[in-house]
């Protein structure tokens, strides 16, 4: 599993233009936002609102709404209420999903599905209320099967129409999701029209009592299309309409930055839209750009002179419409790096966060004959999570647990002596990222050699 790039600093470009300097490795960046690959917001929620509020006159003003005003605030039930971004990842479904980590077998990944329900909310309120709103935009009018599901009550509208409702919550002894077939909703499904641009969708969902609320409203796939790899199948065929949060707004480009490893030597990025990427400040050229039958685009982009250490990695996507935040970046960056140099302690923050594989550590060191005969053992002083040592071509030891010491006696001699040690993390950097598996927790995720390493000696 290669080196990639999997959280970055985003923002949005100012109207007005380019900011100079943002893409140089001296831009401060702190103020920025942090997102994962392919999570963006999708949708405007609003609540939760008491239980028992007629909210009724606001479901018919927002069902037939052509946008969302979420600079002012909403009086419902004598509060104040403010519209707040719901994100979500189109392939994904809901980041770190707590309803995947009650299942020992882990749906993302370890059974190769990812649910339905991208929806999931929770209050202690039983009988609260959440609205959602969405536009679904499509370039032409067209007919299209909308499909919803929820484990509790809830009724949907498209275009001002209230098109689907369930309106009681599940029967008795089915409030578990282990009760539940294929951990999914029962789903309904509707035959609408999709008028050319954007088309409101709003989605009212109530808090059951005792359980999350998991829901979904979205297209069903054309029929014959291929089961998505790993991905909801509401979004993963090419052609599908699209939830655009905000169509009031012209499309614009956003900004992102990471860290890159060690070595780097060439970028991969799939993006919702055509892509310019930067290192150190230098732009990059690209050496190949691929537009997918999904219709991403995949370039490549290769660094003129690697640099030794980590490189500051800027991003410039000028993205489809309603790919706000990361959704612009449809998958991990991939990263192709040669050797380069890694500071003894967590790999984690030096462009590695999300690898999960083998580091070689190579160093050569010149010792006098008095100081390879008095050299007793290497100690590594920490590890995460194994090691395998090398001295002069020769394997000393695999060692998957402390003490983190190897002896040496006899093994160094006078002049030039090979070190190496050959690292290897967990799956918890790989899996902690948006496939969250109870097996990855992120308190887990420090790899690589922690040191000091150091000789202990014979004494005099």
């Amino acid at each position: 599993m290669g080196a990639e790039a999997r959280r970055f600093r985003y923002a949005e470009e100012p109207e007005s233009g380019g900011a100079e300097g943002w893409m140089r490795p001296e831009h401060d960046d702190g103020a920025w936002p942090v997102a994962t690959t392919s999570f963006g917001q999708r949708m405007w929620c609003l609540g939760p609102l008491p239980a028992g509020t007629n909210t009724q006159a606001l479901e018919r003003d927002l069902a037939g709404a052509l946008c969302i005003n979420n600079s002012t605030t909403l009086r419902v039930g004598g509060r104040e209420f403010s519209w707040k971004p719901y994100e979500f990842s189109t392939r994904w479904g809901v980041e770190s999903d707590p309803h995947l980590k009650d299942w020992a077998s882990g749906p993302h990944g370890l059974k190769g599905e990812v649910p339905d329900e991208f929806i999931d909310l929770h209050t202690d309120e039983a009988g609260a209320v959440w609205l959602l709103w969405t536009a679904v935009e499509v370039d032409a009018a067209r007919k299209a099967t909308l499909t919803t599901g929820s484990r509790s009550s809830y009724a949907a509208w498209l275009n001002g129409e209230r098109v689907l409702v369930q309106d009681d919550e599940l029967p008795p002894g089915r409030q578990s999701i282990w009760n539940l077939p294929h951990y999914r909703c029962e789903p309904q499904a509707r035959d609408v029209a999709l008028r050319a641009g954007a088309n409101p969708l709003l989605l009212r969902v109530v808090q059951p009592a005792g359980q999350r609320v998991r829901a979904f409203a979205a297209f069903a796939p054309p029929e014959g299309a291929p089961k998505p790899e790993l991905a909801l199948r509401w979004f993963a065929a090419a052609g599908q309409p699209a939830f655009d949060p905000r169509p009031e707004q012209a499309a614009g480009a956003t900004w992102y930055r990471f860290v890159s490893a060690p070595g780097l030597r060439a970028l991969r990025v799939v993006s919702r839209g055509p892509c310019a990427a930067w290192a150190e400040g230098v732009a990059l050229a690209a050496t190949a750009t691929t537009r997918r039958e999904d219709g991403l685009i995949e370039t490549r982009f290769a660094v003129a002179q690697a640099r030794a250490g980590c490189s500051h990695v800027a991003l410039r996507v000028e993205p489809v419409r309603g790919a706000f935040g990361c959704a612009a970046l449809a998958e991990p960056v991939g990263m192709e790096c040669g050797a380069g140099e890694l500071r003894a302690g967590d790999w984690c923050g030096q462009g590695l966060e999300h690898y999960s594989c083998r580091v070689w550590y190579r160093q050569t060191l010149r010792l006098t004959a008095e100081q390879a005969g008095r050299a007793l053992g290497l100690e590594l002083g920490g590890v995460a999570a194994t090691a395998e040592v090398w001295v002069n071509g020769r394997c000393l030891a695999n060692l998957i647990a402390p003490p983190w010491r190897v002896p040496v006696a006899g093994v160094l001699r006078p002049g030039e002596n090979r070190i190496e040690i050959r690292v290897a993390n967990t799956l918890a950097n790989y899996f902690h990222v948006g496939i969250p598996t109870p097996y990855a927790p992120r308190e887990q995720t420090m790899s690589g050699l922690l040191g000091p390493v150091r000789f202990s000696l014979r004494t005099a």
